[in-house]
């Protein structure tokens, strides 16, 4: 995945997170969300290697860490997302010939 499509990726799992904790701060994430978490967490890392911060989040919030029967609750996410875009840091913008900057 490139930079651009995990950034976009994050901020749209930022956006449902905050949809999900303005209903109920202490919901769980479940479902199909927890394997796109965990997907998005470890292709994170894949751009932010030897971050300790990102490390010690993985340890606590990934699909192994939720087998063993620890729930995750969308705020929790919700804070783990956020730390993830400012780590990643916004892509690069875009020079396109004969229209200048995007992004």
């Amino acid at each position: 995945m490139d930079h651009q499509s995990l950034y976009n990726r994050l901020l749209q799992m930022q956006n449902d997170l905050n949809a999900a904790t303005e209903k109920d701060p202490e919901q769980d994430v479940m479902g199909i969300a927890l394997p796109v978490l965990d997907a998005l967490i470890s292709e994170a890392r894949l751009f932010i290697a030897n971050d300790p911060v990102i490390e010690k989040m993985y340890e606590v919030i990934s699909v192994p860490q939720i087998e063993l029967g620890d729930p995750v609750r969308a705020l929790d996410a919700l804070l783990v997302v956020g730390q993830l875009i400012e780590a990643i840091g916004h892509p690069p913008a875009l020079r396109i010939p004969g229209r200048g900057i995007r992004g």
